[in-house]
């Protein structure tokens, strides 16, 4: 008798109105310093590193999935924190620097976002060589959360702007910062190879038995490719990559379905869900493994809905 191997699974559908437009550019970096101080600065809270480990200690043993980050949580909205310049062209722009002490990256979470017809919002690094951007009022979410994905080092700037006939429209509530502590080279790399430190295999370092979809050996699955996706999920727990599929349905009518593993979603509440940022192209571009993650990460979606799982639990329960 055979035996067959069920996998646990997870169906999510994905929102498919959080494009980013990297084309718009922050508006201070178009328009004339005079009219930007430096940015205010909000220091969060020190991360407590050692309890992050004792907590990933117990994820190992429970064969829960695995996290390169925790939350802090905060209170920054546009009324609270930060300061704004006024345009010659009537409009106004906010600026904010958020700094984590020792973080590898930051994970900006919001609990309310709303962009109203003709604002922008950015978050890039105080070297402005990251940029992530821009979102307009496409992108605003139906249930005020939000995230914009991970971006590197141990501050970033947020960034938005509205025009004068929208003024006082929109919403910024940053309530969590996602404090990536390990891994993040491994998985999304900046300028450097991936860290010493960390899991065996990371970014551009996969077994010969692995091969990158654009040798000749994938010729003849360009089309499937485009299904594969990396996932930053969010939880309850904190922060970690998956990675999932689309898929369509008996109906053939490219319903934006994707299926992911039942673990992925330990922790993770309804609000939450619409925080997971999805990467897509997220693959060498040749068939030589790339040593940084360059534009990998430029394609993204933000935020999915839970339809269906295997009702396992996740971890080693299954």
């Amino acid at each position: 008798m055979k035996r067959v191997l069920l996998l646990p699974i997870l169906l999510l559908v994905l929102f498919t109105y959080s494009q980013v437009n990297t084309e718009i550019l922050p508006k201070s970096f178009t328009i004339s310093q005079k009219y930007f101080p430096r940015a205010k600065k909000t220091e969060l809270p020190v991360f407590a590193l050692s309890e992050a480990e004792r907590l990933d200690k117990i994820d190992e043993k429970n064969g829960s999935f695995p996290k390169i980050g925790r939350s802090i949580y905060t209170n920054i909205t546009l009324d609270n924190s930060g300061s704004w310049s006024y345009l010659p062209d009537g409009g106004r722009v906010w600026r904010l620097m958020v700094v984590s002490e020792g973080a590898q990256a930051l994970i900006p979470y919001f609990n309310g976002f709303y962009l109203p017809q003709g604002a922008t919002f950015h978050v890039y690094t105080p070297e402005k060589d990251e940029v992530i951007g821009a979102y307009t009022s496409t992108s605003n979410p139906k249930d005020g959360y939000f995230s914009t994905g991970l971006i590197h080092g141990e501050s970033c700037i947020l960034e938005y702007y509205e025009p004068a006939n929208v003024i006082g429209q929109g919403i910024i509530s940053l309530n969590e910062v996602g404090h990536a502590y390990r891994w993040v080279n491994n998985y999304f790399p900046r300028k450097s190879p991936r860290e010493a430190q960390g899991p065996s295999l990371g970014f551009g370092s996969s077994s010969s038995c692995e091969v990158n979809v654009n040798c000749s050996e994938g010729a003849n699955w360009q089309n499937q490719k485009n299904a594969v996706v990396c996932i930053l999920v969010q939880s309850t727990q904190g922060q970690g990559f998956c990675t999932g599929s689309m898929i369509n349905n008996t109906n053939q009518d490219c319903t934006p379905y994707l299926i992911s593993a039942q673990h992925c979603s330990e922790g993770t509440t309804s609000n939450q869900y619409s925080q997971w940022v999805f990467y897509f192209n997220y693959e060498a571009p040749t068939c030589t493994n790339p040593s940084t993650v360059g534009t990998l990460t430029n394609h993204s979606l933000t935020g999915c809905t839970k339809k269906a799982d295997s009702n396992d639990n996740g971890g080693a329960t299954g």
